[in-house]
């Protein structure tokens, strides 16, 4: 059982967040799950020194409107507040160059959402597990 941790979820689409939600929980997590539909919401939060000290993972969606999960991670990595948190691509899209491109900004890992719904729970429960279970995240703020 995971209690003092946060997550940070980036995604635009309502149903996906809700999803990732309940599938984070059901591996046992019971932190605080703060998620954002953009990314100018989440970068004002982690532009903050406030409960930073908890988080334990940022994951953000690769393809939104407007600012992009591409853009975002940019930015996260130039800030001194927010440049060593983990941060997970989680994302529809398995273009080798936007695999690349990710990495090459610093993104942490880069996980594609699977299309069943009984793969992407298990993806995500994967990933709840060792980015908040296992992975010790570096302290902020």
């Amino acid at each position: 059982m995971i209690i003092d941790k946060t997550v940070v979820l980036v995604e635009d689409s309502p149903e996906d967040a809700e999803l990732i939600k309940r599938a984070i929980e059901k591996s046992g997590f019971q932190g605080e799950f703060k998620w954002f539909s953009n990314g100018p919401d989440a970068l004002n939060y982690l532009s903050l020194k406030k409960d930073l000290a908890k988080l334990s993972v940022v994951i953000l969606d690769y393809k939104m409107d407007g600012l992009s999960g591409k853009d975002v991670l940019k930015q996260i990595r130039t800030n001194p507040i927010s440049k060593n948190l983990p941060v997970v691509m989680l994302t529809s899209s398995d273009e080798s160059s936007d695999v690349e491109e990710c990495y090459g900004l610093g993104v942490n890992s880069y996980v594609v959402k699977p299309n069943h719904f009984s793969q992407f729970k298990s993806v995500i429960s994967h990933l709840s597990e060792y980015w908040v279970g296992i992975n010790r995240a570096p302290n902020v703020g």
